[in-house]
């Protein structure tokens, strides 16, 4: 499932208001997309906005938002290893590269592989899914996954 991640900047600053600004976060968003059909979810460190389509003109309006660390397009899998190698080779034959790295970040640390392990099996597969290489010091493409407890 594609959907638009948000990562929050700096939102706290003495005594636990951090939800509350998060929530104050959420409403100036809802604000500057209440014309489109979405869902969106938070927790204490990331937004996630599902949306059924106009992800483009969503993104061009989250860019007015204060606070908003980066806006990335992500894909949600189940925490599954042969299904994230999947869906990343699904979004890489869209792509243009001929060097690239994968980063991974576990956030949930159940989950049976290590990063270094993801990052072996998912570049394994991009190697022999496309004519590319792999450069960790200046890939033209990065393929970035966190593993996370929802996916």
């Amino acid at each position: 499932m594609k959907l638009i991640l948000i990562k929050y900047g700096e939102l706290t600053t003495k005594k636990d208001n951090r939800k509350q600004f998060i929530k104050l976060l959420n409403k100036n968003i809802l604000n500057k997309i209440s014309k489109y059909n979405v869902e969106i979810k938070y927790d204490l460190s990331r937004m996630y906005i599902m949306a059924d389509n106009n992800i483009d003109k969503i993104i061009d309006k989250l860019k007015d938002v204060f606070g908003l660390h980066s806006i990335v397009i992500a894909y949600k899998v189940d925490n599954d290893i042969e299904l994230i190698k999947q869906e990343v080779v699904n979004i890489l034959k869209e792509e243009s590269f001929k060097t690239f790295k994968v980063v991974t970040k576990r956030a949930n640390k159940k989950f049976e592989l290590h990063s270094a392990e993801v990052n072996d099996k998912i570049g394994g597969v991009v190697l022999h899914s496309f004519d590319c290489k792999v450069d960790v010091h200046n890939p033209e493409l990065t393929v970035n996954i966190e593993i996370r407890d929802e996916g």
